[in-house]
């Protein structure tokens, strides 16, 4: 199964969006061919050296796009979004101890096993999550995002025709820097086993045993005694790929920052309706519930809301 993953935003303030795209083996090819052909319909003046960018688009394109991934119903999007404009100082501070707290229970466990090589690394990664929060806000958003994809993974594919799609979970991230990973990039690499391993013993992905039998490869290979170690699903399988030589990355850049663009209210208000539309069609979380994980404060106390104020009434409040 193939997860593709991009981002929009700076983390520091305002709003920010990861969307993960999942698009299983069974239609990959045909998805891959079709999205060439919307590509070369691409103005080249909507083009950024040479390369079909989200940001580049016209409208008129963007519906375009959206117009060939609505043929694929299997496609399922998950976004996860944060205005750090309207978060509550002490909700991002709550946040952060609960994971310094499992990354100091991770540095015992290492200190009591005699591993030095993990304890090292546990206490270099909490050491650059305490020197820089836009690190710390940009993971937490990547796990709450990758948790929820999964968690569809195992709504949407019941069917047997799926069954060798999750002989291996492939997560892409679109790589920022060609040359190099990325302090981001490494922590995510290192890191986020460890994460979904403490959330997998606290609230492992369930599964319906009549649906999910013995059998099946994602049970075959990702199971524990507590349920799916969702840990399992990121080690060894996350790949950072430029958008460049990968198209699938390019889809979910488009996806990334059209999603963006409805929510920080920068289209004309009709042009949003249609855009939004049509990105519902392939929401995991259906037309009606909006953007699936939105980390707000009470919006009610704060006049800046700056998401789509029609929308605010589907949003989780996780906070």
């Amino acid at each position: 199964m193939n997860i593709f993953i991009d981002e929009s935003g700076n983390f520091v303030s305002g709003i920010n969006v990861i969307c993960s795209i999942i698009i299983p083996e069974t239609i990959a090819g045909y998805v891959e061919r079709k999205y060439q052909d919307f590509e070369k319909g691409v103005p080249r003046d909507e083009l950024t050296d040479g390369e079909v960018k989200g940001f580049g688009l016209s409208f008129d394109s963007r519906m375009k796009f959206f117009d060939f991934l609505n043929q694929y119903k299997e496609i399922k999007i998950t976004p996860a979004t944060i205005d750090l404009d309207l978060q509550e100082e002490n909700i991002m501070t709550d946040f952060f101890n609960y994971v310094h707290n499992d990354y100091k229970t991770g540095i015992s466990q290492a200190i009591l096993n005699k591993d030095e090589n993990r304890r090292k690394e546990l206490s270099k990664r909490l050491k650059t999550y305490n020197q820089s929060p836009t690190l710390f806000i940009h993971q937490l958003l990547l796990v709450a995002n990758l948790y929820k994809t999964f968690d569809h993974l195992l709504v949407y594919y019941l069917d047997r025709k799926y069954d060798f799609c999750f002989e291996r979970i492939k997560i892409m991230i679109d790589r920022k820097n060609p040359t190099g990973l990325t302090n981001y990039e490494k922590l995510t690499r290192d890191g986020l086993p460890m994460f979904f391993q403490n959330i997998s013993k606290k609230q492992p992905l369930g599964i319906v045993a009549e649906a999910w039998t013995a059998d099946h490869p994602f049970r075959r290979n990702f199971e524990c005694e507590e349920g799916i170690d969702v840990s399992k699903i990121c080690k060894d399988n996350i790949q950072f790929k430029d958008s460049k030589t990968e198209k699938f990355l390019r889809i979910v850049d488009i996806v990334v920052n059209s999603f963006s663009l409805c929510l920080k209210r920068i289209l004309d208000p009709d042009e949003e309706d249609m855009l939004y539309a049509k990105i519902s069609n392939n929401l995991a979380t259906g037309p009606k519930v909006g953007p699936n994980f939105i980390l707000i404060g009470n919006e009610e106390k704060d006049p800046k809301v700056k998401v789509p104020s029609k929308y605010l009434k589907f949003y989780r409040q996780c906070s």
